[in-house]
C-alpha cells in the first residue's frame, strides 16, 4: 500500500481560457510538505486525479481528501469524485463540501471514514447535521513553513482582489505593487477534454513557483483568494484579505486574518503584521501527521493481504451461463425482461446475481417455489396457483431440472414464457 496525493487532471471546455484556478495544486503541494515530515518524499506519492477518485482502479493507497468538493457534473463532461471508489482509503481532512444534498451512498461512505476533518464550520455543521462526526481542521495550506527571511525590499502583491478596493489605496502601497492572478492563462498542449499528465504537472508547478515567488518577494500580500491568502500567512508574510464578499468556505480563516469587505474598506490596516500563530501550526501538523499515519496503520496489512490473492489472472466465471442469457437476450431483441425464478436452490441465487450483473435491464417480477413460504431477497415466495394472478409479459425461468416437466406443462397450459436451465449454465426457451 502507497501513500497517495490529489492531482488535478480536470476537464477543460473547448477553447476555454480560464480553466486554471492555482490554488487547487497549493493545496496538494503544502500537502506533499506534510509528507515529508513523515519521511515521505514527493516521488514515492501515486497521484490521483480528483475527477475520477470514484472510478480509481488502481492499487490501494492511503489518500488525503483536502480540497473543495461538488457532488454533481458542473462541466457535462464525467465527473465522478465522490464516494470514492473501493481501492482508495479516504482520509477526509481539510475537507470542504459545498452541496448540501448528499445521497445516501455518500453519507455512509463519510461515516464510514469519520471523524471527517473539516476546512471550514460550514462544512462540519452541514455534516454534523447529517449526522456524520466532523471537526474544524482548518486548510492544510495554513501549514506551510514559515520563510526564513523578509525581502529587504519587497513588492505588495494585489492577487485577484476587488477593484472597489482601488480608491482606498495609499500611495506608498501603489509604489510597489505588484498585479497578479490565481486564474492565468496556460496554454493546453492536446486537444483531449481532460488535462493530460504533462498539462497537469505544469499545472501543479505554476501553482508552485507562485508560492516560491510571493515567498521571495512579497513584503504583503492583497487578495480576495482563500489560497492565496492562508498559504502566504503560513510563510510569514503579511495578509490583507479583501473582497466584494466572503463565503462559507472562509469560516475558519477569520481566526487570524480580518474580513473586509466594502463597508470595512476604510478601515483596513495598511501595515499588517505577519501572523504569529508557529505553537498552533505544530499542533495543526501533528493532527495531520497524526491522521495519515493511523490509516495506514490500520489499513496497510489488511489490503497488502488482498492484494496478494487479487493480483493474479482471473477466471472467467459463469462464462457459459453468460453466454446463454446473451443469446436469449439477443434473440428476443429487448433489453427489459420481466422474469420471474422458479425453484429455489443454492444455483437460483447465483443465476439471480448473473443476471443482475450482465443483465441490468431484466427486471425479477416474481419468485416461485412449490415447497418453500415467506420471502426470498425481498420478494414474497408464490406457489403456482399464484401464476395466473401475474403479469401475462413475465417469462418464468425454472431452475430445477426435476420441476421442467410439470413447470412446463403448467406455463404452455396458460400461454406463459418459460425458459428451462440445464446443468446449471445452458437456458432454454420452451
Amino acid at each position: 500500500m502507497k501513500y497517495g496525493i490529489l492531482a488535478y487532471k480536470k476537464s477543460v471546455r473547448p477553447e476555454s481560457k480560464n480553466w486554471s484556478n492555482l490554488g487547487d495544486p497549493i493545496q496538494s503541494y503544502a500537502m506533499v510538505k506534510i509528507y515529508e515530515e513523515m519521511g515521505v518524499t514527493e516521488e514515492e506519492l501515486l497521484k490521483i486525479d480528483r475527477y475520477s477518485t470514484s472510478s480509481y482502479n488502481g492499487e490501494y493507497v492511503i489518500l488525503p481528501y483536502n480540497c473543495y468538493n461538488m457532488v454533481f457534473n458542473q462541466y457535462k463532461h464525467e465527473f465522478n469524485s465522490l464516494p470514492v471508489s473501493d481501492n482508495i482509503i479516504p482520509v477526509y481532512v481539510s475537507f470542504h463540501l459545498h452541496s448540501r444534498s448528499l445521497d445516501k451512498t455518500l453519507l455512509q461512505q463519510l461515516k464510514n471514514f469519520e471523524p471527517i476533518g473539516c476546512r471550514d464550520e460550514e462544512t462540519m455543521q452541514m455534516l454534523r447535521k447529517n449526522n456524520v462526526r466532523a471537526y474544524l481542521s482548518g486548510c492544510v495550506t495554513a501549514t506551510l513553513p514559515k520563510r526564513k527571511e523578509s525581502p529587504l525590499k519587497g513588492k505588495v502583491y494585489f492577487v485577484d482582489y476587488p477593484k472597489s478596493l482601488d480608491k482606498y489605496i495609499p500611495k506608498h502601497i501603489l509604489d510597489k505593487a505588484e498585479y497578479s492572478t490565481h486564474l492565468p492563462y496556460i496554454p493546453r498542449v492536446s486537444d483531449d477534454v481532460y488535462l493530460t499528465d504533462e498539462e497537469e504537472r505544469n499545472y501543479y508547478q505554476l501553482g508552485v513557483k507562485q508560492l516560491e515567488d510571493y515567498e521571495t518577494n512579497a513584503c504583503l500580500v492583497i487578495t480576495s483568494r482563500l489560497h492565496v491568502a492562508a498559504p502566504c500567512m503560513a510563510m510569514g508574510i503579511p495578509v490583507i484579505l479583501v473582497s466584494e464578499n466572503f463565503d462559507g468556505r472562509f469560516s475558519w480563516i477569520d481566526k487570524y486574518l480580518p474580513l473586509y469587505t466594502p463597508k470595512d474598506f476604510d478601515k483596513i490596516n495598511w501595515n499588517p503584521a505577519p501572523v504569529e500563530y508557529e505553537k498552533e501550526k505544530k499542533l495543526l501538523k501533528e493532527h495531520f501527521i497524526y491522521r495519515l499515519k493511523k490509516a495506514y496503520e490500520d489499513n496497510a496489512l489488511l489490503y497488502d493481504c488482498s492484494s496478494i490473492y487479487e493480483d493474479r489472472v482471473k477466471s472467467m466465471y459463469n462464462k457459459d451461463l453468460i453466454d446463454s442469457l446473451s443469446k436469449i437476450n439477443n434473440n428476443n431483441k429487448m433489453k427489459h425482461l420481466k422474469y420471474a425464478l422458479w425453484g429455489l436452490r443454492a444455483d437460483t441465487l447465483n443465476l439471480h446475481h448473473v443476471i443482475e450483473d450482465y443483465m441490468p435491464d431484466w427486471e425479477l417480477a416474481a419468485v416461485i417455489d412449490q415447497n418453500s413460504s415467506g420471502f426470498y431477497e425481498g420478494y414474497k415466495i408464490l406457489t403456482s396457483d399464484d401464476i395466473p394472478d401475474l403479469d401475462k409479459d413475465i417469462t418464468f425461468i425454472v431452475i430445477p431440472e426435476i420441476a421442467h416437466e410439470f413447470a412446463s406443462d403448467f406455463l404452455k397450459r396458460h400461454n406463459l414464457k418459460c425458459i428451462l436451465v440445464q446443468n446449471q449454465t445452458h437456458l432454454i426457451e420452451i
